[in-house]
């Protein structure tokens, strides 16, 4: 219940006490005077604020009790004066009822607490299952997408990939990307928990490939294999990483690497966050490129072929993905792994770019460093060895 209540019952037994004490001397205006007591016993009944009054009256009402006197509220309890017109029988009937009343609203109490917890579960089930969740997926076979006839999610990330591709190589990519993705000083769960959802709500995807775009003339019209598995998965893709058998463990973690970023930010970071927009001259990442090549650091001049055939957009995305991508292996000091500095990106270490380059940095700072962690070298060239 509630809230304590006065007992009526020993209310009643009291009364019944000093009604038998008061009668002894059997005297007509001793009797009188009685009753008069009893009825003063029975006048005021309390109890305190919290006392669910109404809800008690609803039920009394519905067992046939009526004719109620009203509640009276004060500031320290409620109360319930009875005049002369309710006998003791009235009383009796009230006091049995009111504790049958009682019981069931603490029962319909239980219930509601019940339902809420198990309500309050159920939100919580489902925030968990919408919640992502960072694993590696079995590699699924699947023929209803075109050409890419198998497929293996990692983290909200599904991977397609073309016939010729063996299984260890898929799951050596899947783990790359996993081990991007594991816990470390700075990730933001919130931050990163909103990139995952929108890597799976946006049907983000990688290609994987074998020996190189020759192998499927993507340089024909019409190419050797679609573009695209089809089915909802068309747009939101940048290029292959390739599979080469015969290449050294730093070049195929360059080629797995750089592509899955490739991936990461010119399409879900796009999608993620104003900064990486890079249709926008004005965006972050557009801005710190033009940083980078107004300072000589990077070089887009093997790109002024794309620019040159008209294809504005081709060019601005390509530009800026590459220079992401430069910069955040600059970042993770990964430059033994591209033999930096070169041509195209001439630093190599994470000072520099913070010093050089510091709008790059302050964007990796925000963004990339609150998601991802990178994964060590030498474990990754014991996996591609």
């Amino acid at each position: 219940m509630k809230s304590n209540i006065f007992s009526l019952k020993k209310v009643l037994i009291l009364l019944t006490i000093f009604l038998i004490s008061c009668g002894s001397d059997g005297e007509s205006s001793n009797s009188s005077s009685s009753e008069e007591v009893s009825n003063d016993k029975f006048e005021t009944l309390d109890w305190p604020l919290d006392y669910p009054i109404f809800e008690i009256y609803e039920c009394l009402e519905s067992k046939g009790l009526g004719n109620l006197p009203s509640p009276e509220i004060t500031v320290s309890e409620i109360q319930i004066k009875f005049d002369g017109g309710y006998d003791e029988a009235f009383f009796n009937e009230f006091n049995i009822l009111i504790d049958e009343c009682e019981v069931k609203i603490n029962e319909n109490d239980d219930r509601e607490e019940e339902a809420e917890v198990k309500e309050e579960e159920a939100e919580v089930k489902e925030e968990e299952a919408l919640e992502p969740t960072i694993s590696i997926g079995e590699i699924v076979e699947d023929d209803s997408f075109l050409d890419y006839h198998r497929y293996i999610d990692v983290a909200g990330l599904r991977m397609f990939i073309l016939p010729e591709v063996g299984d260890e190589f898929i799951y050596k990519v899947s783990e790359v990307y996993y081990l991007m993705l594991q816990e470390g000083e700075y990730i933001d769960q919130d931050i990163r928990n909103s990139y995952l959802q929108t890597v799976k709500n946006e049907s983000v995807f990688q290609k994987i490939g074998y020996e190189g775009p020759e192998r499927y003339r993507l340089d024909s019209d019409p190419p050797g294999v679609d573009c695209c598995p089809g089915k909802g998965y068309e747009d939101n893709h940048t290029d292959f990483i390739w599979e080469y058998p015969d290449a050294s463990a730093d070049d195929q973690i360059g080629e797995v690497v750089e592509h899955l970023l490739h991936t990461v930010t010119g399409v879900a970071f796009a999608l993620e966050f104003t900064e990486w927009d890079w249709e926008n001259p004005n965006s972050e990442i557009i801005l710190a490129m033009n940083e980078a090549i107004e300072k000589n650091i990077y070089d887009i001049s093997s790109y002024e072929e794309i620019k040159n055939s008209g294809n504005i957009d081709d060019f601005n995305r390509i530009t800026s993905i590459e220079f992401a991508f430069w910069g955040i292996i600059t970042e993770w000091g990964y430059g033994d792994i591209y033999d930096l500095p070169h041509n195209e990106f001439t630093i190599s270490t994470a000072n520099e770019v913070k010093n050089q380059l510091p709008l790059f940095h302050k964007l990796f700072e925000n963004t990339i460093k609150t998601i991802f962690t990178p994964p060590n070298k030498e474990y990754l060239r014991e996996i591609f060895r």
